[in-house]
């Protein structure tokens, strides 16, 4: 079982969970803090009203644990740390027992072990995507879109070399959060939600202090980025991309093995259309190189680059096609005409953004 699969019935609960709950205020959040603790104490505490008592129990059930509560007992040091709560938790506790036993394992105790590994990513590289080197305020970001590297830089997973990315947003518009004087008063109720871009997770209690960073408590599992074949096949609206790498397997591992690489991916609506079945192999990769550029580029990096140029920039895809950029608020235009539906979809070794439109490519369309 995929490790994406197995954790999707978690984050579905916990979207479901969500909708009971009602997020933290400011005052609660801030006497939820200690300042004089840092994220370790304050997290294995047994008298804090978080509700993480069984993450707390976790990192406290296996010894391969100790490097991470080292780390954020660390008091010279600072981070911010996304805690799953204890209804989540609950839910990876059963999916644990029942992955185990449908695999035979012998396993004891209530935890999985910090080595315990699904798909060559071990819980412990899971809590790493959890924690970020730095530490930092979510209610004093202000960028719209954030995207910040956490600490689960292991070169097996990490194919950039940077700490797999994690997104950061909030409910605000993008002209409401720009509106200084909207956000003067309304910025303290913001709500946010951290994940890989795919699957995102509601905070419920922001900004929880300590000694050494930020502690935040979150409704869902943040899931690592995984390699392209598998985003693509798990996210929204890109079903026919999905089933033209698996159809074409020669072309989704080179998409698996390469590196440091956007992906602009038309939706559905945008691919019904096309006989791939009577296209060559030589034609397909050509419509889906049309689509890939050289090197990673999230909508913060367009959106700067832009800003630079009256709203426009420029690209170049694998097929040396130009292909111009325009920004225009939280608003992403190819081409002049091809929409951005959704950015930042994360791989292990790149970008994606979901399209509305098919990109130029080369006509030849020559048959099986």
């Amino acid at each position: 079982m995929q490790l994406t699969k197995l954790l999707s019935f978690v984050l579905l609960g916990a979207a479901a969970v969500s909708a009971q709950e009602q997020p933290a205020t400011t005052n609660e959040t801030t006497s939820l803090g200690n300042s004089s603790a840092t994220i370790a104490e304050l997290i294995t505490d047994p008298n804090n009203n978080l509700g993480i008592k069984r993450f707390a129990s976790l990192l406290q059930s296996d010894s391969g644990y100790q490097p991470i509560i080292d780390l954020l007992g660390n008091q010279t040091a600072n981070y911010t740390c996304f805690v799953p709560n204890d209804r989540v938790m609950t839910k990876i506790m059963y999916l644990y027992k029942a992955y185990a036993n449908s695999q035979k394992l012998n396993v004891t105790g209530d935890y999985p072990p910090a080595n315990f590994t699904i798909s060559n990513v071990s819980i412990s590289d899971i809590i790493y995507y959890h924690i970020v080197n730095e530490s930092m305020q979510l209610s004093n970001l202000t960028s719209y879109v954030n995207i910040v590297h956490s600490m689960l830089n292991n070169e097996t997973i990490d194919r950039l070399g940077t700490g797999l990315p994690i997104l950061i947003e909030n409910n605000a518009t993008y002209h409401e959060f720009n509106n200084k004087t909207w956000l003067q008063t309304h910025g303290k109720y913001l709500e946010y939600e951290v994940g890989n871009g795919n699957d995102d997770g509601d905070v419920s209690f922001k900004d929880v202090e300590a000694s050494n960073g930020y502690v935040n408590v979150i409704k869902s599992i943040l899931v690592p980025p995984t390699k392209p074949s598998q985003v693509i096949a798990h996210a929204d609206d890109t079903e026919i991309l999905a089933k033209i790498l698996k159809n074409h397997p020669e072309l989704a591992e080179e998409l698996d093995n390469a590196n440091n690489f956007t992906l602009f991916a038309p939706d559905d609506d945008a691919l019904e259309d096309f006989e791939f079945e009577n296209m060559s192999n030589e034609t397909i990769r050509s419509i889906v190189m049309a689509h890939i550029v050289p090197g990673v580029y999230y909508s913060t990096n367009l959106t700067e680059q832009a800003a630079a140029n009256n709203g426009n920039t420029n690209l170049t895809t694998m097929n040396n096609i130009e292909l111009p950029v325009s920004v225009n608020g939280s608003k992403i235009t190819l081409n002049n005409t091809v929409e951005v539906e959704e950015a930042n979809i994360f791989f292990n070794s790149g970008v994606m953004y979901v399209i509305d439109k098919v990109l130029d490519y080369p006509p030849k369309q020559a048959t099986a």
